[in-house]
C-alpha cells in the first residue's frame, strides 16, 4: 500500500486545513498486525532514520493523518505512528452542515455582549455634544409681571393682565408704585394708607429669554392698571400663559463600534436638561441616534414639562423620558402694609375705654391707631430663586458620554458572538458551536471527537 507523506507540514490540530499541495513522497508502506485504521501505524522497510524524522503528516485511503511519533526499529524497518485528523477527513461533511454558532472570528455580530473583552479599571474616556442655543435664550432675562387689573386693549384672563418687561422696565415699574404722585385720587394720608398697589401685583418672575420670544416679535405696548387705577408705565400685555419649543441634542461619536457603546456597565449617558438638572439615560433605550427635548413652559408658575424623544423617524413617538422642573423664577418685590388688624383691635378697645370712662386711655389708644395707619409695615411679594443656576445652562442641552476602556477583542483566536445557528461553510477562521453533534459516515469515536473539536472551538481554514 502506498502512503503519502509530507515533512514539516504546518497546520492547527484543531484546524480543517489540507495540504495544497502534491505529497513530498509516496512510500510503500504495511500496516502493523492489530492496529486501528483510525489510529494506524505503518510500517517502513528499509527506511533511514534521519528521512523519516522530518515527516509529520500523511495521508492513506482519503484519511488524513497527523504523524504522533516515529520508532526506528532493527532491519532498517521504521514505524510511523499515525492519529486521524478528522477535521481534515471529514472536512466536507463537517462545512455543509449548520449548528447553532457561539462565537467566530468571520459573521459574528459586534452589538451582542462579549463576556471575552475585559474592562480596564480607573480608564474611563468623556464626550461631549451639545444642542444648539434654545430659540430666544436671553442671558439677562425678561420678567413676566402678573396683576389685577385691565388695560385699554382689554388683554385680561380672568382679571388678571400679564406683562413682559425687561429689567429697566421693571425697575421704573416698582419705582412708581412708590410714588404717590401716580395715585392723586387718594388725597388722605389715612385713606393712602389702606391702599396697598404691591396687593395688586400676583407675581413677577423671570425668565430667560427676550422679550420678543414671548411676544413674538409683536405686540404693542400699553399702560400697566393695578386695580382701577393707572401707573403710566408702559408695558407689552400677552395673553398666553404656555409657550413650548423644541431643541436637539446628537449622541457623543462612538468609541467602539460595539456592544460596549450602548451597554449599561460599559457606558453611561448624562443629560444636562437646563431647568430640570443632570438625567441618567439609558444608552440602549436611546442607541445611536440623536434626541430631541420638548418643552412646555407655564408661564404663570415658571414649571416646565420635557419630552424626551429619539429623533428619528422610525422611533420618533417612543417615550424616554418625562421631567418636570422650572425655567422661570419667582422674584420678591417690596411692600408697604398697613398694620390694619392691630389698629381694628385698638380701635375696639378704645371704644370699649371711652363706654367706661377711662378717657386717657382711650386717647393713647387712638394715637396707636394713627400710629399704625402712618408706618406700614415693610414686607416682600413673591419668593426667590436661583437665577445663575438657570443662566449657567447657557440655554443648551449637553449630553456626556463616559465609557470604559477594555481590552481589544481577541478575535483571531476566540473570535465574537454569534449566537445562532448558521452554515459552517459561511465561516473561515476561528468558530465555535454548542451542542453540535456532527452527522458522517465514521465510527462512534470519530464522531465524539469531531463533537468535541466543534463544540470545543476549531478553525475552519
Amino acid at each position: 500500500m502506498q502512503l503519502q507523506v509530507w515533512a514539516n507540514f504546518v497546520k492547527r490540530e484543531k484546524s480543517t486545513a489540507q495540504p495544497l499541495h502534491a505529497a513530498d513522497t509516496v512510500l510503500d508502506v504495511k500496516l502493523k498486525n492489530d492496529c486501528s485504521v483510525y489510529d494506524p501505524t505503518f510500517l517502513i522497510s528499509g527506511a533511514i532514520e534521519a528521512d523519516i524524522l522530518p515527516i509529520n503528516y500523511c495521508a492513506w485511503s482519503g484519511f488524513y493523518y497527523f504523524v504522533r511519533n516515529a520508532v526506528y526499529r532493527t532491519n532498517q524497518i521504521c514505524e510511523l505512528i499515525c492519529e486521524m485528523d478528522v477535521l481534515a477527513t471529514f472536512k466536507g461533511d463537517i462545512l455543509s452542515q449548520t449548528f447553532y454558532i457561539e462565537r467566530a472570528a468571520s459573521n459574528y455580530n459586534v452589538n451582542i455582549y462579549d463576556p471575552y473583552v475585559a474592562q480596564i479599571a480607573n480608564n474611563v474616556q468623556i464626550n461631549e455634544t451639545s444642542s444648539d442655543v434654545f430659540p430666544g435664550w436671553y442671558v439677562d432675562g425678561t420678567y413676566l409681571v402678573r396683576v389685577i387689573g385691565n388695560n385699554a386693549t382689554g388683554s385680561a384672563r380672568n382679571g388678571i393682565t400679564t406683562y413682559v418687561m425687561d429689567a429697566n422696565r421693571l425697575e421704573f415699574f416698582i419705582k412708581a408704585m412708590f410714588t404717590d404722585s401716580n395715585f392723586s385720587i387718594l388725597t388722605d394720608e389715612v385713606v393712602k394708607s389702606f391702599f396697598n398697589p404691591f396687593q395688586y401685583v400676583l407675581s413677577v418672575m423671570w425668565f430667560p429669554f427676550s422679550i420678543s420670544f414671548f411676544t413674538g416679535g409683536s405686540g404693542t405696548a400699553q399702560n400697566v392698571f393695578v386695580g382701577w387705577f393707572d401707573t403710566k408705565v408702559t408695558a407689552v400685555p400677552i395673553t398666553t400663559i404656555t409657550k413650548g419649543f423644541i431643541s436637539s441634542v446628537a449622541r457623543p461619536p462612538v468609541v467602539y463600534n460595539d456592544f460596549r457603546d450602548n451597554a449599561a456597565n460599559w457606558s453611561t449617558v448624562r443629560l444636562l436638561i437646563p431647568g430640570v438638572g443632570v438625567q441618567y439615560i439609558n444608552p440602549i433605550e436611546m442607541g445611536f441616534e440623536s434626541l430631541r427635548a420638548a418643552y412646555n413652559i407655564d408661564i404663570v408658575t415658571g414649571e416646565i414639562t420635557v419630552y424626551l424623544r429619539p429623533n428619528a423617524g422610525g422611533r420618533a413617538l417612543a417615550l424616554l423620558g418625562q421631567f418636570s422642573g422650572h425655567l422661570g423664577v419667582p422674584v420678591q418685590i417690596g411692600q408697604l402694609t398697613a398694620n390694619l388688624a392691630s389698629a381694628a383691635g385698638n380701635a375696639i378697645s378704645a371704644l370699649g375705654s371711652l363706654v367706661t370712662g377711662n378717657v386717657g386711655d382711650a386717647l393713647g389708644q387712638a394715637v396707636s391707631v394713627t400710629t399704625d395707619l402712618c408706618q406700614p409695615t415693610p414686607s416682600t411679594n413673591g419668593t426667590s430663586g436661583n437665577i445663575a443656576a438657570i443662566q449657567s445652562t447657557g440655554g443648551q442641552l449637553v449630553m456626556s458620554q463616559y465609557i470604559r476602556s477594555g481590552t481589544a477583542p481577541a478575535v483571531n483566536e476566540v473570535g465574537r458572538p454569534v449566537m445562532h445557528a448558521d452554515l459552517l461553510s459561511k465561516y473561515h477562521g476561528y468558530v465555535k458551536c454548542s451542542g453540535a453533534s456532527c452527522i458522517i459516515k465514521g465510527s462512534l469515536e470519530v464522531k465524539r471527537r469531531i463533537d468535541a473539536y466543534l463544540n470545543g472551538g476549531f478553525y475552519i481554514e
